[in-house]
């Protein structure tokens, strides 16, 4: 191996005594100074994962490799004590390995089903960026963007163990799918999608043979829209016929079992809002009335698109019934809520 510096230092490792780059095949020429205690060092080239071959092996000083791998000593032989008579010694060698890359991948892919498996005709997710670090989380290795297929390629320097990590884009409309689900590796999400490792892969070791590896995939479950609009039901029908949206009214998204607030948000001047349901479930819709003289319109009156949808009474007072959540993609545009307000005309009735 060229171009590898190797040292002699005296015994005790407090004094450099001599330089050499070994040459085209690996060869080397030091000067000591005299008869006395030395050693030898050789400095590891900078190609990630190098290291030293194992010392003294297969019992011939002219073949095996004399440095130290590790420990105290690393990177210097033992101590050689030449003598007055000894005018050249050639049997210091050094063996160092550099390991060859290896290469990991595979996918990004939309979970429209939220089942964590890649399914047929599930698209893969373009421009989502995909990292490589150390097991302990400190260095980043490599960086890759997914293709237009979702497909990532990262390179590992050498053996040794790692987490690939997957940047969630747009957090207001995906989040991870469950992670291993099912027995086939090729399918599954391989990314915790909550806690301390949120984002990450679990720790893989990559072993000495490992040339690649092709099962780390990551699946995205998009968010469904939930809409559509809070009116002012000037007849109190219960029917969207040409009146106004009422603006600035809250709108929340809950569980099917009103345990959970899952999203909220605020009608525009136009009275239309849209919440995001994070995946295949059921879910309620939750209106609050904007004060104390507003009562809800009488509900399902008409047909889905111009009704009201919510309960104006009872139990589930302000609550849709349970709306069940399918595969993501379709905006559910049909969940409404009339509002009638107490109105005092001049003559003092309504």
């Amino acid at each position: 191996m060229a171009g590898v510096t190797v040292q002699l230092w005296n015994g005790a490792k407090t004094a450099l005594l001599d330089v050499a780059i070994t040459n085209a095949s690996g060869g080397y020429t030091l000067i000591a100074p005299g008869p006395g205690e030395h050693r030898v060092r050789v400095l590891l080239p900078s190609d990630p994962g190098a290291g030293f071959a194992p010392k003294d092996q297969g019992g011939s000083d002219l073949t095996d490799s004399d440095i130290n791998p590790s420990g105290t000593h690393l990177g210097f032989t033992d101590i050689y004590t030449f003598a007055s008579n000894v005018t050249s010694i050639n049997t210091i060698d050094a063996g160092i390995f550099i390991p060859e890359p290896i290469t990991v991948g595979n996918s990004v892919w939309q979970d429209l089903d939220a089942d964590g498996a890649q399914d047929f005709g599930e698209p893969g997710l373009a421009n989502v960026s995909v990292q490589l670090w150390n097991s302990t989380k400190t260095s980043l290795l490599d960086t890759a963007i997914t293709n237009s297929n979702g497909r990532y390629t990262l390179t590992a320097p050498g053996p040794g163990n790692y987490c690939v990590r997957v940047l969630q884009p747009l957090f207001d409309t995906v989040r991870f799918s469950p992670k291993d689900e099912g027995a086939d590796d090729t399918r599954d999400s391989d990314i915790n999608p909550t806690g301390t490792d949120f984002g990450f892969t679990d720790i893989y070791a990559f072993g000495t043979s490992v040339v690649s590896i092709t099962s780390i995939d990551a699946g995205l479950v998009p968010f469904q829209p939930i809409g559509d609009r809070v009116w002012d039901d000037v007849d109190g029908d219960g029917v969207q016929d040409g009146e106004p949206g009422i603006g600035g009214v809250q709108v929340q998204l809950w569980n099917a079992e009103r345990n959970d607030l899952i999203d909220a948000t605020f009608t525009d001047a136009a009275g239309n809002y849209t919440l995001l349901a994070p995946g295949p479930d059921s879910y309620r819709v939750r209106v609050l009335l904007p004060g104390p003289r507003y009562s809800f319109s009488p509900r399902d009156q008409a047909g889905d698109a111009i009704d009201s949808d919510i309960h104006a009474s009872g139990t589930y007072f302000g609550f849709t019934d349970p709306l069940a959540v399918g595969v993501p993609g379709a905006f559910d545009t049909t969940v409404d809520a009339g509002i009638a307000g107490n109105r005092v005309f001049a003559n003092g009735f309504e």
